[in-house]
């Protein structure tokens, strides 16, 4: 049995990381969008923990694919 080779495996983990990070942050801002126009219940501080997630994953997937 072939082993991968270490680099290629590592740069497929990493995309899909970042392809996770990416998708994270689209259902993060479409709730965020969701509860602060009223379409979606939210619980007290919600909004404010959606927002600290978006700048954290938004964060991430700029170092991310800066890697």
């Amino acid at each position: 049995m072939e082993q991968e080779p270490k680099i290629e495996r590592e740069e497929y983990l990493g995309e899909n990381i970042v392809a996770q990070i990416r998708e994270d942050v689209k259902v993060v801002e479409q709730s965020l969008q969701r509860a602060t126009k009223g379409t979606e219940p939210i619980q007290e501080g919600g909004i404010e923990k959606l927002k600290k997630a978006q700048a954290i994953l938004k964060e991430a997937r700029s170092f991310l694919e800066v890697l």
